[in-house]
Protein backbone atom coordinates (compact mmCIF):
# COMPACT_ATOMS: atom_id res chain seq x y z
CA UNK A 1 0.00 0.00 0.00
CA UNK A 2 1.04 3.59 -0.55
CA UNK A 3 1.54 5.26 2.85
CA UNK A 4 2.04 8.94 3.63
CA UNK A 5 4.76 8.37 6.21
CA UNK A 6 4.92 12.13 6.93
CA UNK A 7 1.31 12.20 8.13
CA UNK A 8 1.33 12.38 11.97
CA UNK A 9 -1.60 9.98 12.33
CA UNK A 10 0.04 7.42 10.02
CA UNK A 11 3.36 7.80 11.86
CA UNK A 12 1.58 7.26 15.19
CA UNK A 13 -0.40 4.23 14.01
CA UNK A 14 2.52 2.53 12.30
CA UNK A 15 5.28 3.68 14.67
CA UNK A 16 3.49 3.03 17.95
CA UNK A 17 0.79 0.52 17.18
CA UNK A 18 2.33 -1.13 14.11
CA UNK A 19 -0.80 -1.20 12.00
CA UNK A 20 -3.30 0.61 9.81
CA UNK A 21 -6.94 -0.31 10.12
CA UNK A 22 -10.28 0.63 8.68
CA UNK A 23 -13.22 1.27 10.91
CA UNK A 24 -15.41 -1.77 11.52
CA UNK A 25 -18.69 -0.45 10.20
CA UNK A 26 -22.05 -1.75 9.17
CA UNK A 27 -22.88 -1.89 5.47
CA UNK A 28 -26.06 0.16 5.88
CA UNK A 29 -24.33 3.21 7.36
CA UNK A 30 -23.83 6.24 5.12
CA UNK A 31 -20.26 7.45 4.75
CA UNK A 32 -21.02 10.37 2.48
CA UNK A 33 -19.31 13.63 3.37
CA UNK A 34 -21.88 15.50 1.31
CA UNK A 35 -25.26 14.48 -0.03
CA UNK A 36 -26.06 15.78 -3.54
CA UNK A 37 -28.44 18.73 -3.46
CA UNK A 38 -31.99 17.45 -4.07
CA UNK A 39 -33.01 20.97 -5.17
CA UNK A 40 -30.43 21.19 -7.98
CA UNK A 41 -32.05 21.73 -11.34
CA UNK A 42 -30.45 20.64 -14.58
CA UNK A 43 -29.78 24.27 -15.40
CA UNK A 44 -26.46 26.10 -15.64
CA UNK A 45 -23.45 24.83 -13.74
CA UNK A 46 -20.18 26.76 -13.81
CA UNK A 47 -16.96 24.99 -14.85
CA UNK A 48 -15.64 25.57 -11.33
CA UNK A 49 -18.67 23.91 -9.78
CA UNK A 50 -18.57 21.06 -12.27
CA UNK A 51 -14.87 20.35 -11.65
CA UNK A 52 -15.34 20.66 -7.91
CA UNK A 53 -18.00 17.96 -7.61
CA UNK A 54 -17.07 15.65 -10.49
CA UNK A 55 -14.77 13.24 -8.61
CA UNK A 56 -17.11 13.18 -5.63
CA UNK A 57 -20.06 12.36 -7.90
CA UNK A 58 -18.13 9.37 -9.27
CA UNK A 59 -17.49 8.08 -5.73
CA UNK A 60 -21.08 8.82 -4.72
CA UNK A 61 -22.44 6.83 -7.68
CA UNK A 62 -20.09 3.93 -6.94
CA UNK A 63 -21.19 3.84 -3.30
CA UNK A 64 -24.91 4.01 -4.10
CA UNK A 65 -24.49 1.15 -6.58
CA UNK A 66 -22.37 -0.92 -4.17
CA UNK A 67 -24.99 -0.60 -1.45
CA UNK A 68 -27.76 -1.66 -3.82
CA UNK A 69 -26.08 -4.60 -5.57
CA UNK A 70 -22.76 -5.48 -3.89
CA UNK A 71 -23.39 -4.70 -0.21
CA UNK A 72 -21.13 -7.58 0.85
CA UNK A 73 -18.10 -5.66 -0.51
CA UNK A 74 -16.18 -3.01 1.45
CA UNK A 75 -17.14 0.59 0.73
CA UNK A 76 -14.55 2.68 -1.10
CA UNK A 77 -15.36 5.39 1.45
CA UNK A 78 -14.14 3.26 4.37
CA UNK A 79 -11.63 0.87 2.80
CA UNK A 80 -7.87 0.68 2.90
CA UNK A 81 -6.61 0.62 -0.70
CA UNK A 82 -4.09 -2.15 -1.34
CA UNK A 83 -2.36 -3.76 -4.29
CA UNK A 84 -1.70 -7.48 -4.62
CA UNK A 85 1.86 -6.99 -5.88
CA UNK A 86 4.49 -4.28 -5.87
CA UNK A 87 4.26 -4.32 -9.69
CA UNK A 88 0.56 -3.35 -9.53
CA UNK A 89 1.38 -0.64 -6.98
CA UNK A 90 4.16 0.76 -9.19
CA UNK A 91 1.85 0.72 -12.21
CA UNK A 92 -0.65 2.74 -10.17
CA UNK A 93 2.08 5.26 -9.30
CA UNK A 94 3.01 5.67 -12.97
CA UNK A 95 -0.59 6.34 -14.03
CA UNK A 96 -1.71 8.27 -10.92
CA UNK A 97 1.33 10.33 -9.84
CA UNK A 98 -0.89 13.14 -8.48
CA UNK A 99 -2.48 10.67 -6.07
CA UNK A 100 0.63 8.82 -4.90
CA UNK A 101 2.77 11.96 -4.59
CA UNK A 102 5.54 11.42 -2.04
CA UNK A 103 3.90 8.42 -0.41
CA UNK A 104 6.02 5.39 0.39
CA UNK A 105 5.23 1.87 -0.76
CA UNK A 106 4.97 -0.47 2.24
CA UNK A 107 4.19 -4.16 2.56
CA UNK A 108 1.74 -5.34 5.16
CA UNK A 109 0.11 -8.47 6.51
CA UNK A 110 -3.57 -8.91 7.30
CA UNK A 111 -4.42 -9.49 10.94
CA UNK A 112 -7.66 -10.95 12.29
CA UNK A 113 -10.98 -10.82 10.49
CA UNK A 114 -11.11 -8.91 7.23
CA UNK A 115 -13.18 -8.37 4.13
CA UNK A 116 -11.85 -7.49 0.69
CA UNK A 117 -12.81 -7.14 -2.95
CA UNK A 118 -10.68 -6.63 -6.08
CA UNK A 119 -11.46 -4.07 -8.82
CA UNK A 120 -9.91 -2.46 -11.91
CA UNK A 121 -9.12 1.23 -11.42
CA UNK A 122 -9.38 1.72 -15.21
CA UNK A 123 -13.18 1.95 -14.88
CA UNK A 124 -12.83 4.83 -12.43
CA UNK A 125 -10.27 6.53 -14.68
CA UNK A 126 -12.86 6.41 -17.47
CA UNK A 127 -15.57 7.93 -15.25
CA UNK A 128 -13.19 10.65 -14.10
CA UNK A 129 -12.33 11.54 -17.70
CA UNK A 130 -13.40 14.72 -19.41
CA UNK A 131 -16.79 14.83 -21.07
CA UNK A 132 -20.29 13.95 -20.07
CA UNK A 133 -21.32 10.34 -19.71
CA UNK A 134 -24.95 9.31 -19.93
CA UNK A 135 -26.68 7.47 -17.10
CA UNK A 136 -26.70 4.15 -18.97
CA UNK A 137 -22.93 4.28 -19.43
CA UNK A 138 -22.42 5.17 -15.77
CA UNK A 139 -24.52 2.14 -14.76
CA UNK A 140 -22.67 -0.18 -17.15
CA UNK A 141 -19.21 1.01 -16.09
CA UNK A 142 -20.12 0.91 -12.39
CA UNK A 143 -21.36 -2.66 -12.80
CA UNK A 144 -18.13 -3.70 -14.52
CA UNK A 145 -16.08 -2.12 -11.72
CA UNK A 146 -17.98 -3.87 -8.90
CA UNK A 147 -18.00 -7.21 -10.75
CA UNK A 148 -14.20 -7.03 -10.78
CA UNK A 149 -13.94 -7.11 -14.57
CA UNK A 150 -10.90 -5.74 -16.38
CA UNK A 151 -10.84 -2.79 -18.80
CA UNK A 152 -8.27 -4.69 -20.86
CA UNK A 153 -9.48 -4.99 -24.45
CA UNK A 154 -12.52 -2.72 -23.87
CA UNK A 155 -13.24 0.10 -26.32
CA UNK A 156 -14.04 3.50 -24.84
CA UNK A 157 -15.27 6.75 -26.32
CA UNK A 158 -14.35 10.03 -24.66
CA UNK A 159 -15.88 13.15 -26.20
CA UNK A 160 -16.58 11.22 -29.40
CA UNK A 161 -13.03 9.94 -29.77
CA UNK A 162 -11.55 6.52 -28.99
CA UNK A 163 -9.86 6.34 -25.60
CA UNK A 164 -7.84 3.66 -23.85
CA UNK A 165 -7.47 3.00 -20.13
CA UNK A 166 -4.83 0.93 -18.37
CA UNK A 167 -5.96 -2.12 -16.42
CA UNK A 168 -4.72 -1.80 -12.83
CA UNK A 169 -6.32 -3.75 -10.00
CA UNK A 170 -6.79 -2.35 -6.51
CA UNK A 171 -7.95 -4.25 -3.46
CA UNK A 172 -10.54 -2.64 -1.20
CA UNK A 173 -9.80 -3.95 2.27
CA UNK A 174 -11.70 -3.62 5.52
CA UNK A 175 -9.81 -4.80 8.56
CA UNK A 176 -6.36 -4.45 10.06
CA UNK A 177 -3.02 -4.47 8.24
CA UNK A 178 0.12 -4.95 10.34
CA UNK A 179 3.18 -3.12 9.07
CA UNK A 180 6.86 -3.47 9.91
CA UNK A 181 7.74 -0.34 11.92
CA UNK A 182 11.27 -0.41 10.51
CA UNK A 183 9.85 0.58 7.11
CA UNK A 184 9.31 4.10 8.54
CA UNK A 185 12.38 6.32 8.51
Amino acid sequence: MWIDDQNPIVRHNVGLIGCISSLPTESNVDHFEFIPNPNFSAGFQSMFQSNLVHAYRVEYNLEIYRRAYFSNYPSRLEAIFLFETSEEAEKYKIHHPWHVGERKLMKGRSHGDYLFSRHDVGWIDFMLGIGSVDEGTVDAVTTEYWKGNSVKGKKFQQMGKPAMYVSNFEVLYRGRIDLDKSQLK
